[in-house]
């Protein structure tokens, strides 16, 4: 059953090249309310597009927006069929946007950039989590180390928290927000960046990625192992989840993800 989907208006400014990053101007009164949604729909493989349901999920209250609260299953199972905003992906910079594919692939969903610098997002539309999430996805590097999977939380039209994950076996915390953008040219902010081996490196190497965001506390476990556990002060209960993919000087990238899970807290 097709659901419709509430999305915020908002702005976002596609650079050509380079680091900075985008503004959201939220025109919500509630911006915390509606996740923020780029209007950039880019080209999509057509074998791809719709792809048929699969009903090995758990799932369990609805949202506001009709999707599910608290699931585990792949991406495209008929309760969160159409939960992904898949077809307005959040961008905050990329030097060709157009370049930029997010695709259903079997079960799975796909982000494929042929172009460096680029950052994207793809909001989930289960929230907002008022009290707290844990938020896992199973993801796999396909093509170039020059990347990192991405799973975020805390999603507004102003801030957000999220750990990235690299094949290369690095592991980082960031912080994007509109404030810090306006005041220093970069929305990002980082915690920690640091290697460990707790990430399985290389391509064609599939990793088991949870962040728990409640409160103030922000915990990244990648294969069970606990890597940053932190209080961090900037960090309020609310908003949405999210997942993404990041370029950097080299390309393709193809980060695959086949799977998530989400519980309120």
């Amino acid at each position: 059953m097709k659901r419709k989907l509430v999305f915020s208006i908002i702005t976002i400014l596609l650079v050509a090249s380079g680091c900075t990053t985008s503004l959201l101007g939220g025109s919500a009164a509630t911006p915390t309310v509606n996740p923020p949604v780029s209007p950039l729909q880019p080209t999509t493989a057509p074998e791809n597009t719709q792809p048929p349901a699969d009903t090995s999920s758990s799932a369990t209250e609805t949202s506001a927006n009709g999707c599910p609260t608290s699931y585990n299953g792949n991406f495209v199972d008929q309760a969160v069929a159409n939960c992904w905003a898949v077809d307005k992906p959040l961008v905050i910079t990329s030097k060709a946007p157009t370049l930029m594919y997010i695709t259903y692939n079997t079960g799975a969903l796909d982000f494929t950039y042929k172009t460096t610098e680029s950052y994207g997002y793809v909001v989930y539309n289960g929230g907002p989590y008022n009290n707290g999430v844990v938020f896992s996805a199973v993801a796999t590097s396909l093509q170039s180390n020059t990347n990192a999977i991405v799973l975020a939380c805390n999603m507004t039209d102003t801030q957000w928290f999220e750990a990235r994950i690299s094949s290369s076996g690095q592991y980082s915390v960031y912080r994007y927000s509109t404030e810090l953008r306006a005041a220093t040219g970069n929305a990002y902010s980082d915690y920690v960046e640091a290697m460990t081996p707790a990430i399985k490196a290389g391509y064609q190497k599939t990793n088991n990625i949870t962040i728990s965001c409640i409160g103030s506390e922000f915990t990244l476990t990648v294969n069970g192992t606990k890597l940053f556990d932190q209080e961090l002060p900037e960090m309020k209960p609310g908003g949405y989840i999210g997942v993404g993919a990041i370029s950097h000087d080299k390309y393709p990238v193809q980060i695959r993800f086949t799977s998530f899970s989400v519980e309120p807290q």
